[in-house]
């Protein structure tokens, strides 16, 4: 049976590790990938999670951790009485994806974000593991375009 709920990452971090690296060996900018490897600090999330400026739903089939979806919450600099929900990171495990975790995931992610006041939801689509057709059905329309240019 599959559960989706709001998890504390300071009690998940050691089970959520791994997917991370899974995670990011699937998604990550091959520009980025040949010059960084992964190191997320559980300190820096949980500082934000314990400020309500961060949340992680999980997803978990018989309690084994299969996927995850974080946000930041943050009030919007041009729009002060706004507070906006951004995605950080999304991930099912891909054994899981054929059971439609991901879109339950992200309906729950929003009726939660919603529930704590959030006007807002930014996901960011990557070009090489574009969603946005499943965003598209979910009534999101595109809001603009990044560029990145590496310094180093």
């Amino acid at each position: 049976m599959i559960i989706i709920q709001r998890e504390k990452i300071s009690d998940i971090w050691e089970e959520l590790f791994p997917l991370l690296i899974n995670h990011w060996e699937e998604v990550e900018d091959p520009f980025i990938k040949e010059k960084e490897v992964p190191a997320p600090k559980l300190e820096r999330y949980d500082s934000l999670e314990q400020k309500n400026m961060f949340i992680i739903i999980t997803a978990r089939d018989e309690g084994k951790l299969i996927g995850y979806c974080g946000f930041y919450l943050y009030s919007h600099m041009h729009y002060p009485d706004q507070l906006y929900a951004m995605n950080d990171v999304i991930f099912v495990l891909p054994l899981h994806r054929v059971k439609n975790i991901g879109v339950r995931l992200m309906k729950y992610a929003e009726k939660y974000v919603k529930g704590l006041g959030a006007n807002c939801i930014l996901w960011e689509v990557r070009d090489f593991r574009n969603f946005s057709p499943i965003l598209l059905r979910m009534g999101y329309h595109k809001q603009g375009t990044v560029y990145m240019q590496r310094f180093d």
